[in-house]
């Protein structure tokens, strides 16, 4: 049962209150910071963009929905013309504007055939337009 102070709710909150990652380091142009983990059959990795780095939204999004494989993709990205969340699952995806600035990151979930990471950074950098 719940807590009484804490009733059930359903909702999504904010990408801004999402837990995140504190890096002894940061991402600098063109060196993106990348984590890598593995547990429960699952393998995650993770990339943090500097914030001035700008992706071209079309082509990115493009890459991100037909990346495979993957069970979850999640990203908010400084496009041209804004901040943009990404958020895929399987085959559904969904794209909406952003109040989250800090920078740009992403997560990419797998539970099959590990993609080649340095594939995907590589790709993930070729949708840098400045």
């Amino acid at each position: 049962a719940e807590p009484a102070s804490h009733p059930k709710h359903d909702h999504d909150h904010d990408e801004a209150t999402v837990n995140l990652v504190t890096l002894p380091e940061s991402a600098t142009p063109g060196h993106p910071l990348r984590l890598a983990n593995e547990g429960n059959g699952q393998q995650a990795c993770g990339w943090i963009f500097h914030r001035d780095e700008i992706f071209d939204r079309d082509d990115l999004f493009d890459y991100l929905a037909r990346l495979n494989p993957v069970q979850r993709v999640k990203g908010i990205f400084r496009c041209s013309d804004d901040w943009w969340l990404f958020n895929r699952t399987g085959n559904d995806v969904s794209m909406r504007v952003s109040a989250y600035r800090r920078d740009s990151r992403l997560e990419i979930i797998t539970n099959e055939a590990l993609p080649n990471w340095d594939d995907v950074e590589k790709s993930l950098q070729n949708s840098i337009v400045r």
